[in-house]
C-alpha cells in the first residue's frame, strides 16, 4: 500500500500523488508528517496553522505571530504552563515590534513575545500546539503563510 492508503498510489517526481484524491503528498512528507491518509497530515498542517503564522527572532526575544489576539487570562494560562521557556518574566502580548515596523513584516497580525531560553527550545512545538487550542482562536483551519490552495 502506498504512503496516501490507497493502494494504488504512483510515485511522482519527490512527492507521492493520491490517484483518489488528487492531493500531492510531496509537501506533506517534506513536512515529516506521515499518516495513511492525506486529509490526516493535511489536517496536521491546517491545524498547526489555525492561529499560529510566523515566528521572528529579535536577538533572544522570541516574537510569535499569530492569527487572533489571546485574551488575559490565556496569556496567564499560558505562563502558568510554559514559563519556563522565558529567561525572565514570561510571554506577553505585543505589537509589531521596531524591527517588524521597519520591514513592514506582517504588521496587521497579533503578537505574544518571551525572552527565549534556547536550552528549551523542544517545547517550543508544544507552546505552538497550546496557542493554536486557545478559545480566541479562530474557528477554521489554515493553510501555511504563501501556499494559498496549493495543498
Amino acid at each position: 500500500m502506498g504512503p496516501c492508503g490507497s493502494g494504488r498510489t504512483a510515485r511522482s517526481g519527490t512527492g507521492f500523488r493520491c490517484p483518489d484524491t488528487e492531493i500531492r503528498c510531496q509537501f506533506v512528507w517534506a513536512a515529516g508528517v506521515r499518516a495513511a491518509c492525506p486529509r490526516g497530515p493535511l489536517a496536521e498542517i491546517r491545524g498547526f496553522y489555525r492561529n499560529y503564522h510566523s515566528i521572528r527572532w529579535i536577538g533572544s526575544t522570541l516574537v510569535i505571530r499569530l492569527r487572533a489576539t489571546p485574551t488575559a487570562d490565556e496569556v496567564t494560562a499560558s505562563n502558568d504552563e510554559f514559563g519556563g521557556l522565558a529567561l525572565s518574566g514570561g510571554t506577553a502580548t505585543c505589537g509589531p515590534t521596531p524591527a517588524e515596523r521597519a520591514d513592514d513584516d506582517h504588521l496587521d497580525l497579533a503578537r505574544i513575545v518571551i525572552e527565549f531560553d534556547f536550552t528549551r527550545y523542544g517545547r517550543l512545538r508544544a507552546l505552538i500546539d497550546a496557542l493554536n487550542r486557545l478559545g480566541s482562536a479562530p474557528t477554521e483551519l489554515s493553510l501555511p503563510p504563501g501556499h494559498g490552495a496549493h495543498l
